[in-house]
């Protein structure tokens, strides 16, 4: 599998990217879906006869989506929720879903090693039973 880290690349540097044979390209979805990124759609379109596209249901390299949701005052009962609707849309609008480390945890089980990591005082919440089957197709 042979995968486009294209993420904050010009549109003429992916579009050069056409003729590389790359499996995957790497989308912008970040956790906002369609409604805050109407732009997400254009960037399909334009992008998707490269080769199809992974999405992310949280950024993988910027503030974790927990911490941006205590910021904005949702409630800790919330927090799950969200982020299971942010790998819903994910799943849906990509081929593939890529989950940062910490993701199945609700951002509280990432790697200290996460550039801008905070950690909220919170319980943790898994979004999938430690049992559950991993998708295989």
């Amino acid at each position: 599998m042979f995968l486009a880290e294209n993420l904050g690349a010009t549109v003429a540097e992916v579009d050069a990217l056409a003729e590389a044979g790359f499996d995957y390209l790497f989308n912008s979805n970040e956790n906002g879906g369609i409604s805050k990124s109407p732009w997400l759609l254009e960037q399909y379109e334009r992008f998707r006869h490269i080769a199809p596209t992974i999405a992310f249901p949280e950024s993988h390299d910027t503030e974790r989506l927990v911490t941006e949701l205590v910021a904005a005052g949702f409630p800790e009962g919330e927090i799950e929720a969200r982020y299971r609707q942010a790998y819903a849309f994910a799943a849906a609008f990509s081929t593939g879903v890529m989950m940062p480390m910490g993701s199945s945890m609700a951002g509280r089980g990432a790697s200290p090693s996460c550039r801008r990591m905070t950690k909220p005082k919170s319980r943790r919440a898994s979004i999938s039973a430690p049992s559950s089957p991993v998708p295989t197709g």
